[in-house]
């Protein structure tokens, strides 16, 4: 059986990874492409699960941020929206209900 971690780490990492997504939003694509790569290595090593707000701020298939209408494309219909990475053409689609 594993030993349970301690919180005081997985804290900070959480902190960090938090800080990895606002400085990936200020920055040119390169340099964000690498704070998502970073962010999703530290959130492995502490076994941390992103948030569901930063899990649609990058492209699963090839770890890029998503900016919409720069490298990706946002369409919304028929009770889903669905998200088209510009760099790996893959789709995000992410339903939703009407009020």
């Amino acid at each position: 059986m594993r030993k349970q971690k301690t919180g005081f780490a997985s804290g900070e990492a959480k902190q960090q990874i938090s800080a990895y997504f606002s400085a990936a939003a200020a920055a040119t694509q390169a340099i964000a492409d690498r704070h998502m790569r970073l962010a999703r290595r530290l959130a492995m090593k502490h076994r941390i699960r992103f948030t569901a707000a930063q899990k649609r701020q990058f492209c699963k298939g090839c770890w890029s941020f998503l900016w919409p209408g720069v490298t990706s494309r946002v369409r919304v219909r028929d009770r889903k929206t669905t998200v088209l990475c510009l760099i790996c053409k893959r789709r995000q689609r992410i339903p939703y209900r009407k009020a």
